[in-house]
């Protein structure tokens, strides 16, 4: 379950959650991958991939709204 999360974080990272509105640059596409290569060594990391994705879907927002959720929480991950 972890790492389909995960690989559904990257496709999502690259853009297909916005509907394909955004063609990716591959520089992004690496940047998403070494992200996920990083975050998935921890729990921690594993679970902020998880909720991220699966709020995508549960719980639909503006790309905007998803993204500061995100980034409050891997920033609050990060000052640990």
């Amino acid at each position: 379950m972890i790492r389909s999360g995960a690989a559904l974080f990257l496709l999502l990272a690259c853009g297909a959650g916005s509907s394909f509105a955004h063609v990716p640059s591959a520089r992004e596409c690496r940047e998403a991958g070494e992200f996920i290569y990083h975050a998935a060594q921890d729990a921690d990391g594993e679970a902020l991939l998880v909720s991220a994705t699966e709020a995508v879907f549960d719980a639909p927002q503006s790309d905007a709204a998803h993204r500061r959720a995100f980034e409050a929480r891997c920033t609050g991950l990060a000052r640990r």
